[in-house]
């Protein structure tokens, strides 16, 4: 007799764990976590609502990468066309809403990039270095950008990257968060003025990212 086929469980019982280990990332990333305490436990729970979508944001924006190179024999995207070429994977790879949580989440129809509690907007662009080149033939993918947070949203924006001062970036609890990045192997970064460059996906491994443009590769 064949063993029945294998269902995943309900996902809604994980949000807690996820939720919780993105703000703890956040605060470990991007600010003091005395400015939780400091500031109450509300006042500090809206200032960083925006902050951590952000995280879901870019967490969602490279699996969406990650689906379209399966399906476009390993290449990337081209920069002049990304949003509407990744549009349809990035819908597919959002989070679902029973993990978001209390989250905002950014509209595959709307402006693409963040929005901060306090109403500040971020935008997204692709880097024109890496557009529609196959990810195996891109040396040291890790430490390559492909898609970056920008001061300022537009649609398909893109450019060659160019590291942004983290100091503008920003702000919760009236620090600086850092600018978001997502490398062409998929992992998710902040480079944040406290803490430097930080993997998102491995918050306690730190650093070691040393940024690539992608030219000449």
């Amino acid at each position: 007799m064949e063993s029945p086929p294998y269902m995943p469980g309900p996902k809604k019982s994980k949000t807690g764990l996820i939720v919780g280990g993105i703000v703890a990332g956040v605060l470990f990333c991007c600010v003091l976590p005395i400015g939780l305490i400091g500031g109450g436990a509300l006042y500090g729970w809206k200032k960083i609502q925006g902050t951590a979508s952000c995280v879901f944001t870019f967490g969602d924006m490279k699996r969406a990468v990650q689906l379209y190179t399966a399906e476009h024999h390993g290449k990337l995207p081209d920069a002049e066309k990304w949003q509407d070429e990744l549009r349809p994977y990035y819908k597919r790879a959002m989070t679902p809403k029973e993990q978001l949580g209390p989250f905002p989440q950014m509209q595959p129809e709307g402006d693409w990039g963040c929005k901060e509690s306090d109403g500040t907007s971020t935008g997204m662009a692709f880097n024109s270095d890496v557009s529609g080149k196959d990810v195996s033939e891109i040396k040291d993918s890790e430490n390559t950008v492909a898609i970056f947070e920008t001061e300022h949203p537009a649609k398909n924006q893109h450019m060659a990257y160019k590291k942004l001062d983290p100091l503008s970036s920003p702000k919760i609890f009236n620090e600086p968060r850092g600018w978001f990045f997502v490398s062409v192997s998929g992992d998710v970064f902040t480079d944040s003025p406290k803490k430097g460059v930080q993997r998102m996906g491995n918050i306690s491994g730190g650093g070691g990212f040393k940024i690539q443009t992608g030219s000449g590769n």
